[in-house]
């Protein structure tokens, strides 16, 4: 029976390395797919050229990804991996926590960034008061920031660099060689708190969690971009831009189990972020070329006005012009005719001679009165 019994465990090890070995692989295969996906969004859409974000880290992360998940599934089949490359492994490990949050938060600000939208401490305000007086002009209608672009930058660059570092510090096993560390989730947290080894593992896994808990807001606000001010209307709340949350609460979920699954459920999470945000993305890269479209409607229509409006002012302005030159030629005409100068003489002339009999005989029958 002990025999039998030693049988069946070896049998159900084999089993479950089997079965991680094909999850592993298939999650690996899937990875490679998305930044295949991705490669194809941004070389159709040359927006996002300029998003290094977007266009060289989130499918290298999603590569990144693909590589580590065939190593693992190889290391469950082979059991053994050279030094080097789990050297390299661990670095690329490192660059997963920062390389998600960076894209997620180039993605968001790129969304709403189509429609001049506020985001992350971004408003817009009057221009602040000169001399106790405010301005009264076009510059009324500025981006007064709380925090600045430039600062707000930097401090996005300094937090993904310092969660780059204390993971390479946690994967070199530069704080400790502990052989749980990376390897087990939040459950083990909560049930040995006690634990030495659990302060470290709770160091490894707390620039994950910033990360997840930063993309679930990130993911709130394309899900209100979404419903709000996307140029597609959707009558529902329940579209693709809701994706992203249902996806950072798997990546946040699979961070929780312990080291029988942790490998296979963090990844997992990961996987199913992934997938929302590639969804999302051929979403923005849609909203972009709509509200290209519409700027471009609105220029042609604006140009057109002002065709018209110069068509009607040039119209005008010849209408008013012959009225005054018929005018000028009647008088030059007039002038110029000889005719009728001689007639209207001729005319002053029989009617002068008569107007003088008349007043002779009038003089005469008062003198004769007079003299009565």
């Amino acid at each position: 029976m002990y025999y039998l019994a030693e049988y069946y465990a070896n049998n159900e090890s084999v089993a479950n390395r089997t079965g991680l070995v094909v999850g592993f692989s298939i999650i690996s295969i899937s990875f490679f797919i998305i930044s295949l996906l991705i490669i194809r969004c941004n070389w159709n859409c040359k927006e996002f050229y300029e998003w290094n974000a977007i266009r060289l880290t989130m499918p290298c992360i999603s590569l990144f990804l693909c590589i580590q998940n065939a190593t693992i599934a190889y290391e469950y089949a082979r059991e053994n991996i050279g030094s080097h490359w789990a050297i390299a492994i661990y670095m690329i490990s490192s660059t997963i926590a920062p390389g998600i949050f960076i894209f997620t938060f180039v993605m968001v600000f790129l969304a709403y960034r189509t429609r001049s939208m506020p985001f992350c401490f971004v408003h817009r305000g009057p221009v602040r008061q000169t001399m106790g007086e405010l301005a009264h002009d076009d510059e009324d209608e500025v981006y007064q920031p709380l925090v600045r672009p430039a600062i707000l930058i930097v401090s996005t660059r300094f937090f993904t660099l310092g969660i780059l570092v204390l993971n390479l510090l946690v994967n070199f096993d530069v704080l400790s060689d502990d052989s749980m560390v990376g390897r087990t989730g939040w459950a083990t947290v909560i049930n040995t708190p006690d634990d030495h080894d659990t302060t470290i593992i709770l160091i490894a896994l707390f620039p994950m969690l910033l990360v997840c808990c930063f993309c679930l807001y990130f993911s709130c606000l394309l899900w209100r971009y979404g419903c709000e001010f996307s140029m597609i209307i959707n009558v529902s709340f329940l579209n693709a831009w809701i994706s992203p949350v249902f996806g950072a609460v798997a990546m946040t979920v699979g961070q929780m189990f312990g080291p029988d699954l942790f490998l296979i459920t963090s990844n997992t999470g990961i996987l199913l972020y992934y997938i929302a945000m590639v969804r999302v993305l051929y979403e923005i890269r849609h909203d972009i070329r709509e509200a290209g479209d519409l700027g471009h409607f609105l220029n042609a229509l604006e140009k057109a006005s002002s065709d018209k409006i110069t068509e009607n002012t040039s119209v005008t302005n010849k209408d008013s012009t012959p009225s005054t030159t018929t005018r000028v030629s009647n008088i030059v005409g007039s002038s110029k005719n000889p005719s009728n100068v001689i007639q209207t003489k001729e005319i002053q002339s029989t009617t002068n001679p008569l107007a003088e009999d008349q007043r002779m005989s009038s003089d005469e029958d008062r003198d004769e009165e007079i003299g009565t």
